[in-house]
């Protein structure tokens, strides 16, 4: 009766559900990698990873604080039935509103003033046709982020794990059709293809989405519905009322949290342009320095990040959980949310290390071909522990609202990345570049513990 129980709580049985999907899409897209970096090869795997952060960004402009929102205020108010709060579904169409409105007005503004944002952010013009393709990402994925944020603050995992899991196998399936098509007519794959993947995927995963939030009854649709005009007039007019007053409050929570994570990307894409040219400064040609980095972004990077789907799931739902706690009062579950997260942090992250160590080398020969890529795997496999803990600190700090302290923490990890960068790259090489990585995650860890500790919750 206790197992079952436990099944029940919406906390574990979430972070399973969304583990088990993570884990699913990992796997897929660990395939995947390995696919286009024999396809492609570490040069346009580099070209794609110089691109790809530009995609992420555009998302953290548009959506990431408005799904973090909705998120948050959904998960209040299934807790506290606070009438201050409008219903779900117009949190929701407030998020819809602003998270559309962005995401239109950005892909516009990238898909004519392409080659003038090549030539600003990547250096270098032949990038134009690849950030139309970026643009043509933003609307359907900031859509898409707002109906699982939805989701999770109702604590209901499925919708999300199965429109992640239909988006991973949208973009794969895609990009290996666009690859027969290609080979058939004498062509190859190249960075451009696998872009066009991540709009075939994104459009597979918001399809699932919208589905699902139609026909699923309490959620997306109500079982009743106004009978005459005049009825439905009435509601609407209700509807628009409660969300002009909800509006300021949603700008209020989400503007800060795009800030933390635009500012964040941003650093990510600054940090991934200046990687060639400062190994170039160690002794490697342009090429060269171009190769490596697609060896480390594209290879390393997804094998030592792999393990992290079990983090994010629990970190994702943490946020809403520890915000309804919060808003109760409820000290208790707090703290027992993060003893068990750091614990379970730890467990996974040990093994991990300890994994990456013993098969570093075999992944990097057997799957990748590339004998670089694993030893890079084992040098980096310590930043195991400090990656997955600081991963389930971000969701408490952000749950408990401290969304200014996981902003300064992450900016100062930042600057540690690229103070290594500039200081030690040019004498040291990759080497020097793998370990910034692992002190700045380091040094967030120590930061988030001080934190938590001095808000004695």
């Amino acid at each position: 009766m206790k197992k079952y129980q436990k099944l029940k709580n919406p906390l574990l049985f979430g972070t399973l559900l969304l583990t088990a999907s993570g884990v699913l899409c990992r796997v897929i897209g660990f395939l995947y990698r390995i696919f286009l970096s024999r396809t492609i090869g570490a040069k346009e795997l580099g070209i794609y990873q110089l691109v790809f952060p530009i995609s992420v960004l555009l998302l953290s402009l548009c959506s990431s604080g408005i799904q973090t929102a909705i998120s948050n205020f959904v998960a209040g108010r299934n807790a506290k039935k606070d009438n201050s709060l409008p219903s779900s579904r117009c949190i929701l169409g407030v998020g819809f509103l602003f998270a559309g409105t962005l995401s239109v007005l950005f892909t516009l503004l990238l898909w004519n003033n392409a080659e003038f944002f090549a030539e600003l952010l990547l250096d270098d013009i032949a990038y134009s046709d690849h950030l139309r393709i970026v643009a043509l990402y933003t609307v359907p994925a900031s859509v898409h982020a707002c109906i699982d944020g939805f989701y999770y603050g109702k604590k209901q995992a499925v919708v999300p794990s199965l429109s992640q899991f239909l988006e991973q196998l949208g973009r794969v399936v895609g990009v290996y059709i666009i690859h027969l098509v290609v080979s058939e007519n004498g062509g190859t794959l190249s960075a451009a293809h696998a872009l066009w993947g991540l709009v075939i995927g994104e459009l597979f995963g918001l399809l699932t989405g919208l589905i699902s939030f139609y026909f699923l009854p309490g959620v997306g649709r109500t079982a009743s519905h106004p009978r005459s005009l005049r009825e439905k007039a009435v509601s609407l007019q209700k509807a628009a009322g409660e969300a002009l007053r909800f509006a300021p409050r949603m700008l209020a929570y989400s503007v800060p949290l795009m800030f933390n994570h635009t500012l964040l990307h941003l650093c990510s894409c600054a940090e991934n342009m200046m990687i060639p040219g400062q190994l170039q400064r160690y002794g490697y040609s342009s090429s060269q320095a171009l190769e490596i980095f697609g060896i480390l972004s594209g290879m390393v990077i997804s094998v030592i990040f792999f393990p992290c789907v079990l983090t994010n799931s629990m970190s994702v739902l943490l946020l809403p959980a520890i915000s309804e706690a919060k808003a109760v009062g409820d000290a208790d579950k707090i703290h027992s949310y993060v003893r068990r997260s750091v614990v379970y942090g730890l467990l996974i992250a040990f093994f991990f290390t300890l994994a990456f160590l013993c098969t570093g080398h075999f992944i990097g020969d057997i799957l990748f071909d590339n004998a670089t890529a694993g030893s890079m795997i084992c040098r980096l496999s310590w930043i195991c522990p400090f990656l997955f803990v600081h991963s389930l600190f971000s969701g408490i700090l952000q749950g408990l609202g401290k969304v200014g302290q996981v902003l300064f923490i992450n900016i100062l990890s930042f600057g540690i990345r690229v103070g290594a960068l500039f200081l030690l790259v040019p004498a040291y090489g990759e080497a020097a570049l793998m370990w910034g990585m692992i002190l700045a995650q380091f040094f967030c860890v120590v930061a988030d513990l001080f934190t938590v500790w001095k808000i004695r919750i």
